[in-house]
């Protein structure tokens, strides 16, 4: 899908928030009655296509605070 809107828009970039299988399933089981199970994880993981080291994707890491994920994006996408 990443191809079919890059062609759709050329220049596009994506910023991927790169998280680990255990933090994510914490994160999710933590929010307690939100729509999306934490039963769902394994499904999502394994269908997950990384775009690390695809054109124009930046990779963040999702455990990092906020404001440094603002600064790495703002850094980026004004480059």
């Amino acid at each position: 899908y990443r191809e079919q809107l890059r062609q759709a828009c050329p220049g596009l970039r994506f910023a991927f928030l790169d998280i680990g299988k255990d933090e994510a399933r914490r994160r999710v089981q933590m929010r307690g009655g939100h729509f999306f199970s934490a039963s769902l994880m394994d499904s999502q993981f394994a269908t997950l296509e990384s775009p690390v080291g695809e054109a124009g994707v930046l990779r963040l890491d999702a455990l990092a605070p906020l404001g440094e994920l603002r600064a790495q994006v703002c850094d980026w996408l004004g480059s």
